[in-house]
């Protein structure tokens, strides 16, 4: 396992591809500059995720070969995982 600093925050699956931010970039950051296909470049986003934001709470979000304009309205700043489903 990977020894990170304690003000780091994993922001995927464990495994050595992993995306780390500090909270200060994750707070600093804006929506526009959060690419989700960056973030989390095994996940196709084509028909259904889980989003796991950084409170615990997970959300699905369903059909994005058509609704993809949802991926634009989530706040991938709070986002601390994310997979299909």
């Amino acid at each position: 396992m990977k020894q990170l600093p304690e003000n780091w925050t994993e922001n995927t699956e464990a495994n050595e591809d992993s995306i780390f931010l500090t909270q200060e970039e994750r707070d600093s950051a804006s929506v526009e500059k959060m690419n989700w296909e960056i973030l989390f470049p095994d996940v196709s986003f084509k028909d259904k995720i889980c989003v796991v934001y950084i409170d615990g709470t997970e959300e699905i979000y369903k059909h994005l070969y058509v609704n993809s304009f949802v991926l634009e309205e989530i706040n991938w700043v709070n986002v601390t995982d994310c997979f299909e489903v």
